[in-house]
């Protein structure tokens, strides 16, 4: 982790431990301040609007639900049952 080339993907815990581990100090705290860097902006983004979020699925799984129900019903027609 001395130059700054990527690693290749295939080098994996598997091949000869954790890249963490096998890092020094300084390395360490390099990486941990790159994810801080790259971290911080994603928290500063406005968040969704939670209701019109969850409007908008909520009307998606009705949509669903009919589309199941019309297809499931036109090859399985169900009978009333019927009761006393």
């Amino acid at each position: 982790m001395a130059d700054d080339r990527p690693v290749p993907p295939s080098w994996n815990a598997s091949r000869g431990g954790s890249r963490l581990r096998a890092a020094s100090d300084a390395d360490r705290e390099r990486l941990e301040d790159a994810t801080i860097g790259l971290l911080a902006p994603l928290h500063d983004q406005v968040p969704l609007d939670f209701h019109r979020l969850h409007a908008a699925l909520r009307h998606a799984i009705v949509m669903l639900r009919i589309a199941y129900a019309r297809r499931t019903s036109a090859r399985w027609p169900c009978r009333r049952i019927r009761t006393r």
